[in-house]
This record gives C-alpha cells, structure tokens and sequence, in this order.
C-alpha cells in the first residue's frame, strides 16, 4: 500500500499568541503607546495643578490641603514648589515609562491619571464656588475670615528669606 502524499502541516494557529493589537486591524494601541499617553496626561494635570496653586496662592490664598506644598508656599517661593512638584512628579513618570510595557506600569498610570484627575474636579469646583460667592457677596477679601485657619497659604508679592534658611544659616 502506498500512502498519498499530505499536505505540509502549517503548525498551530500562531495568530492567537500575537497581541490583541496586532490581532485587530485598528484595534487598541498596545500597552506601551497607552502608557505613554497616560504619562502625558499625568503631566498635564500636574502642571494644572502647579498653576492654579500659584495662581490662588498669588491671588488672595486658600486653604491648601498639602502639608508639604503648605510649607513651600509659606516659607519657599513660586519657584521652590514648582521644583519640589517636579521633583515629586518626574521619578513616577521615569518609573511609568521604564515599565510601558508591564500591566502593572499601565495600572499604575490609569492609577495615577484617575487620581490627578479627582484633584482637576475639585479644582474646577472650587473655582465655581468661589466665583458663586463673589457675585453673591461681590469682592471679598478672604485674608480677614482665614487668618488664623492653619491651612491658609498666600504667596506675598515679595518673599522674604524663608525661615527655615534663617535658622540654619550661623
């Protein structure tokens, strides 16, 4: 008996093995492209954040939920928090782009931009409430009321030495 020739066997279906993007024409990016845009997010917001702080800090205080950023406002300058925020920020945004690739990298930045983004509501409700008090009870100098609330912080338009530098300094 002769046996009939077969057909090469192509093997197992390698499609299933390849990412779910590269699987799917116009699917999802992969995890490192959605990483890195998640990054940029966590940057933008950040740098929302630092502004608006600077601004309301310059423009009459508010009560600052962040004990470090509350003593770098009071004793440092505008640009002693905006190193202190982008010494704080840049190590996770290192970290998060290191590891694009790794689910945990990924969480950690849909983590980070949840977060972030929590802080820009609140932010916005802010402003909205103080804009809902100026046209109620038009301009109002918040100095007077806060005065003593521990959490107040105000930028002055000219810094004196911060303290911390003056007691160490001889």
């Amino acid at each position: 008996m002769h046996a009939l020739p077969l057909a090469a066997d192509p093997g197992p279906d390698r499609s299933l093995i390849r990412p779910c993007s590269q699987r799917l024409r116009g699917g999802l990016p992969g995890r490192a492209t959605r990483v890195t845009a998640l990054v940029c997010v966590i940057v933008l917001l950040s740098a929302f954040d630092l502004l608006l702080t600077l601004t309301y800090a310059a423009g009459g205080g508010f009560a600052e939920a962040n004990p470090v950023a509350r003593v770098m406002l009071r004793e440092g300058t505008p640009a002693s928090l905006a190193i202190w925020k982008a010494c704080t920020v840049l190590p996770c945004v290192l970290t998060l782009l290191l590891g694009r690739a790794h689910r945990s990298a990924e969480v950690g930045a849909w983590a980070g931009v949840v977060v972030l983004g929590c802080l820009a509501v609140h932010w916005t409700r802010y402003i909205e409430q103080k804009a809902t008090i100026a046209d109620l009870v038009g301009p109002y100098d918040y100095r007077e009321v806060f005065a003593t609330d521990p959490d107040w912080v105000e930028l002055r338009a000219a810094p004196e030495q911060p303290a911390w530098l003056t007691h160490a300094l001889p």
